[in-house]
Protein backbone atom coordinates (compact mmCIF):
# COMPACT_ATOMS: atom_id res chain seq x y z
CA UNK A 1 0.00 0.00 0.00
CA UNK A 2 1.38 3.42 -0.95
CA UNK A 3 2.49 5.83 1.76
CA UNK A 4 -0.10 8.50 2.55
CA UNK A 5 1.04 12.11 2.06
CA UNK A 6 0.61 14.17 5.24
CA UNK A 7 -0.12 17.89 5.49
CA UNK A 8 3.19 19.70 6.15
CA UNK A 9 1.84 22.21 8.69
CA UNK A 10 3.57 20.51 11.65
CA UNK A 11 6.95 20.27 9.95
CA UNK A 12 7.88 23.39 11.89
CA UNK A 13 7.38 24.18 15.56
CA UNK A 14 3.88 25.57 16.25
CA UNK A 15 2.32 27.48 19.11
CA UNK A 16 -0.95 26.44 20.74
CA UNK A 17 -2.74 29.32 18.98
CA UNK A 18 -1.41 28.26 15.57
CA UNK A 19 -2.41 24.65 16.16
CA UNK A 20 -5.90 25.57 17.29
CA UNK A 21 -6.76 27.82 14.38
CA UNK A 22 -5.18 25.53 11.80
CA UNK A 23 -7.48 22.70 12.87
CA UNK A 24 -10.55 24.85 13.47
CA UNK A 25 -10.40 26.80 10.22
CA UNK A 26 -11.66 23.72 8.37
CA UNK A 27 -13.61 22.15 11.24
CA UNK A 28 -15.63 24.96 12.76
CA UNK A 29 -18.08 25.75 9.96
CA UNK A 30 -18.63 22.06 9.18
CA UNK A 31 -19.30 21.41 12.87
CA UNK A 32 -21.83 24.24 12.92
CA UNK A 33 -23.52 22.83 9.81
CA UNK A 34 -23.90 19.48 11.60
CA UNK A 35 -25.50 21.19 14.59
CA UNK A 36 -27.93 23.04 12.31
CA UNK A 37 -29.01 19.74 10.74
CA UNK A 38 -30.35 18.40 14.03
CA UNK A 39 -34.09 18.18 14.64
CA UNK A 40 -35.24 20.68 15.70
CA UNK A 41 -32.38 22.87 14.39
CA UNK A 42 -30.47 24.85 16.99
CA UNK A 43 -31.58 28.45 17.47
CA UNK A 44 -28.27 29.37 19.14
CA UNK A 45 -24.75 27.93 19.01
CA UNK A 46 -21.97 28.88 21.44
CA UNK A 47 -18.31 29.21 20.48
CA UNK A 48 -16.25 29.53 23.68
CA UNK A 49 -12.51 30.05 23.32
CA UNK A 50 -10.40 30.37 26.47
CA UNK A 51 -7.19 30.23 24.39
CA UNK A 52 -8.05 33.24 22.28
CA UNK A 53 -4.61 34.61 21.38
CA UNK A 54 -4.03 37.70 19.26
CA UNK A 55 -6.52 39.00 16.70
CA UNK A 56 -3.81 40.30 14.33
CA UNK A 57 -0.32 39.15 13.42
CA UNK A 58 2.69 41.46 13.61
CA UNK A 59 2.06 42.12 9.89
CA UNK A 60 -1.49 43.25 10.78
CA UNK A 61 -3.09 40.18 9.15
CA UNK A 62 -6.28 38.84 10.72
CA UNK A 63 -5.68 35.72 12.79
CA UNK A 64 -7.05 33.94 15.85
CA UNK A 65 -10.43 35.26 17.06
CA UNK A 66 -10.61 37.51 14.02
CA UNK A 67 -10.59 34.51 11.68
CA UNK A 68 -13.46 32.84 13.52
CA UNK A 69 -15.53 36.02 13.53
CA UNK A 70 -14.79 36.50 9.82
CA UNK A 71 -15.91 32.93 9.06
CA UNK A 72 -19.15 33.59 10.90
CA UNK A 73 -19.73 36.87 9.06
CA UNK A 74 -19.03 35.31 5.64
CA UNK A 75 -22.00 32.93 6.04
CA UNK A 76 -24.43 35.84 6.37
CA UNK A 77 -27.59 35.23 4.29
CA UNK A 78 -26.35 31.81 3.14
CA UNK A 79 -28.11 28.47 3.65
CA UNK A 80 -26.16 27.79 6.85
CA UNK A 81 -26.28 31.34 8.21
CA UNK A 82 -23.98 31.18 11.23
CA UNK A 83 -24.13 34.93 11.60
CA UNK A 84 -27.65 34.69 12.98
CA UNK A 85 -27.06 31.79 15.41
CA UNK A 86 -23.43 31.72 16.65
CA UNK A 87 -22.55 33.64 19.81
CA UNK A 88 -18.83 33.89 20.62
CA UNK A 89 -16.98 34.18 23.92
CA UNK A 90 -13.24 34.83 24.25
CA UNK A 91 -10.69 34.76 27.06
CA UNK A 92 -6.92 34.55 27.33
CA UNK A 93 -4.88 33.83 30.45
CA UNK A 94 -2.28 36.38 29.34
CA UNK A 95 -3.58 39.70 30.68
CA UNK A 96 -1.97 41.79 27.94
CA UNK A 97 -3.69 39.72 25.26
CA UNK A 98 -7.03 39.79 27.11
CA UNK A 99 -6.90 43.55 27.57
CA UNK A 100 -6.12 44.07 23.89
CA UNK A 101 -9.01 41.97 22.54
CA UNK A 102 -11.67 44.69 22.68
CA UNK A 103 -9.39 47.21 20.95
CA UNK A 104 -8.50 44.72 18.22
CA UNK A 105 -12.12 43.72 17.65
CA UNK A 106 -12.97 47.36 16.93
CA UNK A 107 -10.52 47.24 14.02
CA UNK A 108 -12.45 44.44 12.29
CA UNK A 109 -14.29 46.20 9.46
CA UNK A 110 -17.04 43.59 9.28
CA UNK A 111 -17.78 43.42 13.02
CA UNK A 112 -20.69 45.87 12.86
CA UNK A 113 -22.47 43.35 10.62
CA UNK A 114 -21.96 40.43 13.02
CA UNK A 115 -25.34 39.85 14.65
CA UNK A 116 -24.01 38.53 17.98
CA UNK A 117 -21.07 40.69 19.04
CA UNK A 118 -18.22 38.79 20.72
CA UNK A 119 -18.20 38.67 24.52
CA UNK A 120 -14.86 39.07 26.28
CA UNK A 121 -14.86 37.12 29.54
CA UNK A 122 -13.06 39.71 31.66
CA UNK A 123 -15.61 40.32 34.39
CA UNK A 124 -17.76 38.15 36.70
CA UNK A 125 -21.12 39.15 35.18
CA UNK A 126 -20.12 37.83 31.76
CA UNK A 127 -18.95 34.54 33.25
CA UNK A 128 -22.26 34.11 35.09
CA UNK A 129 -24.06 34.87 31.83
CA UNK A 130 -22.05 32.19 30.01
CA UNK A 131 -22.67 29.60 32.73
CA UNK A 132 -26.39 30.30 32.48
CA UNK A 133 -26.36 29.69 28.71
CA UNK A 134 -24.46 26.43 29.15
CA UNK A 135 -27.01 25.26 31.69
CA UNK A 136 -29.72 25.70 29.06
CA UNK A 137 -28.29 22.79 27.03
CA UNK A 138 -27.29 25.02 24.11
CA UNK A 139 -24.90 23.33 21.64
CA UNK A 140 -21.37 24.58 22.23
CA UNK A 141 -17.78 24.18 21.09
CA UNK A 142 -15.62 24.78 24.15
CA UNK A 143 -11.88 25.39 23.67
CA UNK A 144 -9.49 25.44 26.60
CA UNK A 145 -6.45 24.03 28.33
CA UNK A 146 -8.01 21.96 31.17
CA UNK A 147 -4.77 22.14 33.17
CA UNK A 148 -4.35 25.93 32.88
CA UNK A 149 -5.73 27.40 36.10
CA UNK A 150 -8.67 27.35 38.48
CA UNK A 151 -10.49 30.16 36.66
CA UNK A 152 -10.64 28.36 33.30
CA UNK A 153 -11.61 25.14 35.07
CA UNK A 154 -14.51 26.91 36.74
CA UNK A 155 -15.73 27.98 33.30
CA UNK A 156 -15.22 24.48 31.91
CA UNK A 157 -17.21 22.78 34.69
CA UNK A 158 -20.72 23.76 33.49
CA UNK A 159 -19.74 22.79 29.94
CA UNK A 160 -18.83 19.28 31.09
CA UNK A 161 -21.80 18.93 33.43
CA UNK A 162 -24.35 19.92 30.76
CA UNK A 163 -24.86 17.62 27.79
CA UNK A 164 -24.43 19.71 24.62
CA UNK A 165 -20.80 20.93 24.67
CA UNK A 166 -18.05 19.40 22.55
CA UNK A 167 -14.60 19.94 24.06
CA UNK A 168 -11.43 20.99 22.25
CA UNK A 169 -8.72 20.51 24.89
CA UNK A 170 -5.22 21.64 23.92
CA UNK A 171 -2.32 21.44 26.37
CA UNK A 172 1.44 21.04 26.61
CA UNK A 173 3.55 18.73 28.80
CA UNK A 174 4.67 21.82 30.75
CA UNK A 175 1.09 22.44 31.84
CA UNK A 176 0.78 18.81 32.86
CA UNK A 177 3.85 19.13 35.08
CA UNK A 178 2.40 22.24 36.72
CA UNK A 179 -0.86 20.39 37.30
CA UNK A 180 0.88 17.55 39.15
CA UNK A 181 2.70 20.00 41.41
CA UNK A 182 -0.20 22.32 42.32
CA UNK A 183 -2.65 21.67 45.15
CA UNK A 184 -6.40 21.28 44.81
CA UNK A 185 -7.15 24.84 45.89
CA UNK A 186 -5.36 26.26 42.84
CA UNK A 187 -6.03 23.55 40.28
CA UNK A 188 -9.05 21.25 40.47
CA UNK A 189 -10.46 18.90 37.84
CA UNK A 190 -12.61 16.80 40.17
CA UNK A 191 -15.72 17.73 38.14
CA UNK A 192 -14.10 16.05 35.16
CA UNK A 193 -12.06 13.19 36.63
CA UNK A 194 -13.90 12.38 39.83
CA UNK A 195 -12.16 9.78 42.00
CA UNK A 196 -9.62 9.15 39.23
CA UNK A 197 -8.04 12.48 40.11
CA UNK A 198 -6.76 11.10 43.42
CA UNK A 199 -5.30 8.04 41.68
CA UNK A 200 -3.63 10.30 39.12
CA UNK A 201 -2.05 12.53 41.77
CA UNK A 202 -0.74 9.49 43.66
CA UNK A 203 0.73 8.01 40.50
CA UNK A 204 2.40 11.29 39.55
CA UNK A 205 4.07 11.52 42.96
CA UNK A 206 5.56 8.01 42.69
CA UNK A 207 6.49 7.90 38.97
CA UNK A 208 9.75 9.61 38.07
CA UNK A 209 9.38 9.29 34.29
CA UNK A 210 7.80 12.42 32.85
CA UNK A 211 6.67 10.59 29.71
CA UNK A 212 4.92 7.88 31.71
CA UNK A 213 3.17 10.49 33.83
CA UNK A 214 2.08 12.33 30.69
CA UNK A 215 0.64 9.18 29.15
CA UNK A 216 -1.09 8.12 32.35
CA UNK A 217 -2.66 11.58 32.69
CA UNK A 218 -3.93 11.57 29.12
CA UNK A 219 -5.24 8.00 29.46
CA UNK A 220 -7.01 8.92 32.73
CA UNK A 221 -8.60 11.96 31.13
CA UNK A 222 -9.78 9.90 28.15
CA UNK A 223 -11.31 7.26 30.44
CA UNK A 224 -13.08 9.93 32.49
CA UNK A 225 -14.55 11.49 29.34
CA UNK A 226 -15.74 8.10 28.13
CA UNK A 227 -17.50 7.55 31.45
CA UNK A 228 -19.31 10.84 30.85
CA UNK A 229 -20.53 9.53 27.47
CA UNK A 230 -18.09 11.54 25.37
CA UNK A 231 -16.37 10.22 22.25
CA UNK A 232 -12.72 11.21 22.86
CA UNK A 233 -9.97 11.48 20.26
CA UNK A 234 -6.28 12.17 21.05
CA UNK A 235 -3.78 13.74 18.66
CA UNK A 236 -0.18 13.82 19.90
CA UNK A 237 1.97 16.56 18.42
CA UNK A 238 5.74 16.11 18.65
CA UNK A 239 8.39 18.68 17.84
CA UNK A 240 9.68 18.29 14.26
CA UNK A 241 13.36 18.13 15.16
CA UNK A 242 13.49 16.10 18.37
CA UNK A 243 11.76 13.20 20.15
CA UNK A 244 9.76 15.47 22.44
CA UNK A 245 6.05 16.18 22.73
CA UNK A 246 4.97 19.74 21.97
CA UNK A 247 1.19 19.51 22.58
CA UNK A 248 -1.71 17.14 23.04
CA UNK A 249 -5.03 17.81 21.39
CA UNK A 250 -7.86 15.92 23.06
CA UNK A 251 -11.18 16.39 21.32
CA UNK A 252 -14.24 15.05 23.13
CA UNK A 253 -17.54 14.99 21.24
CA UNK A 254 -21.02 14.41 22.53
CA UNK A 255 -22.12 12.95 19.18
CA UNK A 256 -20.55 10.45 16.83
CA UNK A 257 -21.07 12.90 13.97
CA UNK A 258 -18.83 15.53 15.60
CA UNK A 259 -16.30 12.85 16.56
CA UNK A 260 -15.97 11.47 13.03
CA UNK A 261 -15.77 14.96 11.54
CA UNK A 262 -12.81 15.79 13.79
CA UNK A 263 -11.24 12.38 13.19
CA UNK A 264 -11.20 12.88 9.42
CA UNK A 265 -9.95 16.46 9.91
CA UNK A 266 -7.02 15.50 12.14
CA UNK A 267 -6.09 12.49 10.01
CA UNK A 268 -4.97 14.88 7.28
CA UNK A 269 -2.16 16.03 9.58
CA UNK A 270 -1.21 12.66 11.07
CA UNK A 271 1.71 10.41 10.35
CA UNK A 272 0.67 7.09 8.78
CA UNK A 273 1.85 3.52 9.05
CA UNK A 274 3.08 1.76 5.91
CA UNK A 275 -0.38 0.21 5.51
CA UNK A 276 -2.25 3.52 5.34
CA UNK A 277 -3.62 3.55 8.91
CA UNK A 278 -3.04 6.90 10.68
CA UNK A 279 -1.13 7.02 13.96
CA UNK A 280 -2.96 10.12 15.22
CA UNK A 281 0.38 11.60 16.11
CA UNK A 282 2.76 13.75 14.12
CA UNK A 283 6.58 13.82 13.89
CA UNK A 284 6.74 10.47 15.64
CA UNK A 285 10.24 9.07 15.32
CA UNK A 286 10.25 5.56 13.78
CA UNK A 287 11.13 2.73 16.11
CA UNK A 288 14.28 0.84 15.22
CA UNK A 289 14.93 -1.49 13.53
CA UNK A 290 13.03 0.10 10.65
CA UNK A 291 12.11 -3.00 8.65
CA UNK A 292 9.29 -3.36 6.11
CA UNK A 293 6.17 -4.54 7.95
CA UNK A 294 7.83 -4.33 11.38
CA UNK A 295 5.15 -1.88 12.55
CA UNK A 296 2.58 -4.70 12.53
CA UNK A 297 4.24 -6.19 15.60
CA UNK A 298 4.00 -2.87 17.45
CA UNK A 299 0.65 -1.45 16.37
CA UNK A 300 -2.75 -2.24 17.81
CA UNK A 301 -4.47 -1.13 14.62
CA UNK A 302 -3.31 -2.52 11.28
CA UNK A 303 -4.92 -2.72 7.88
CA UNK A 304 -4.41 -6.50 7.82
CA UNK A 305 -6.27 -6.77 11.13
CA UNK A 306 -9.11 -4.60 9.83
CA UNK A 307 -9.39 -6.67 6.68
CA UNK A 308 -9.58 -9.88 8.72
CA UNK A 309 -12.22 -8.42 11.07
CA UNK A 310 -14.43 -7.24 8.21
CA UNK A 311 -14.02 -10.53 6.36
CA UNK A 312 -14.94 -12.67 9.37
CA UNK A 313 -18.01 -10.75 10.56
CA UNK A 314 -20.67 -11.48 7.98
CA UNK A 315 -23.42 -11.69 10.60
CA UNK A 316 -22.58 -8.24 12.00
CA UNK A 317 -22.03 -6.33 8.77
CA UNK A 318 -24.08 -8.08 6.08
CA UNK A 319 -26.30 -5.82 3.96
CA UNK A 320 -25.18 -2.59 5.59
CA UNK A 321 -23.59 0.41 3.94
CA UNK A 322 -19.86 1.01 4.26
CA UNK A 323 -20.71 4.25 6.08
CA UNK A 324 -22.80 2.37 8.66
CA UNK A 325 -20.05 -0.20 9.20
CA UNK A 326 -17.45 2.54 9.56
CA UNK A 327 -19.53 4.41 12.13
CA UNK A 328 -20.12 1.27 14.20
CA UNK A 329 -16.63 -0.20 14.06
CA UNK A 330 -14.22 2.74 13.88
CA UNK A 331 -15.09 4.48 17.18
CA UNK A 332 -12.09 4.37 19.50
CA UNK A 333 -9.76 3.01 16.81
CA UNK A 334 -7.23 4.64 14.49
CA UNK A 335 -9.11 3.56 11.36
CA UNK A 336 -10.53 6.23 9.05
CA UNK A 337 -13.11 6.01 6.29
CA UNK A 338 -10.49 5.54 3.58
CA UNK A 339 -9.33 2.32 5.31
CA UNK A 340 -12.85 0.85 5.10
CA UNK A 341 -13.31 1.85 1.47
CA UNK A 342 -10.01 0.18 0.59
CA UNK A 343 -10.80 -2.90 2.68
CA UNK A 344 -14.14 -3.57 0.98
CA UNK A 345 -12.55 -2.91 -2.40
CA UNK A 346 -10.01 -5.64 -1.59
CA UNK A 347 -12.66 -8.01 -0.22
CA UNK A 348 -14.64 -7.61 -3.43
CA UNK A 349 -11.54 -8.43 -5.47
CA UNK A 350 -11.03 -11.52 -3.30
CA UNK A 351 -14.58 -12.65 -4.07
CA UNK A 352 -15.78 -12.37 -0.48
CA UNK A 353 -18.37 -9.62 -0.94
CA UNK A 354 -20.43 -7.85 -3.54
CA UNK A 355 -21.00 -4.12 -3.32
CA UNK A 356 -24.46 -3.08 -4.43
CA UNK A 357 -26.76 -0.05 -4.50
CA UNK A 358 -30.29 0.24 -3.12
CA UNK A 359 -31.62 -1.60 -6.18
CA UNK A 360 -29.22 -4.50 -5.45
CA UNK A 361 -27.23 -3.72 -8.58
CA UNK A 362 -23.47 -3.99 -8.33
CA UNK A 363 -21.66 -0.66 -8.18
CA UNK A 364 -18.53 0.15 -10.15
CA UNK A 365 -17.32 2.98 -7.94
CA UNK A 366 -16.82 2.14 -4.28
CA UNK A 367 -18.24 4.81 -1.97
CA UNK A 368 -19.52 4.99 1.60
CA UNK A 369 -23.07 4.56 0.26
CA UNK A 370 -22.33 1.10 -1.18
CA UNK A 371 -24.16 -1.78 0.53
CA UNK A 372 -21.99 -4.75 1.51
CA UNK A 373 -23.44 -8.09 0.47
CA UNK A 374 -21.42 -10.98 1.92
CA UNK A 375 -21.23 -14.13 -0.17
CA UNK A 376 -22.14 -17.39 1.54
CA UNK A 377 -19.41 -19.34 -0.23
CA UNK A 378 -16.70 -16.85 -0.96
CA UNK A 379 -13.64 -17.74 -2.99
CA UNK A 380 -10.19 -17.25 -1.52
Amino acid sequence: MSVVETNTFFKQKRTAAEIKYEILKSYFTDWCAQVLQTTPPAELILYIDLLAGNTFTEENIITGPGLILEQIYQTKDKADDLNSVVKTFFYDATKAVLDKLSVDFEQLSFLENVEHLPVILNNPDQRVYLAGLLNKQIPALFITNPFSNLFTQELLAPAVLQTQADLFLLFSPNKLRSFWELNQETNNLSFLMGESLTVLKQYAQKESSGRKREQFTVDTLVSSLQEKKYFPLVFKINLPDKAQTSHYLLFAAKTQEAYFLMKETIARYSDFQEDGVPLFSINQKPQMPLLPGFFQYLSKYTYAGLLETLSDNRRQFHYRTIQEIYEEHAVGTNFIKANYLQAFTDLRQQGRVNLVNEQNKQVKTVSEKAIVFYKLHSSK
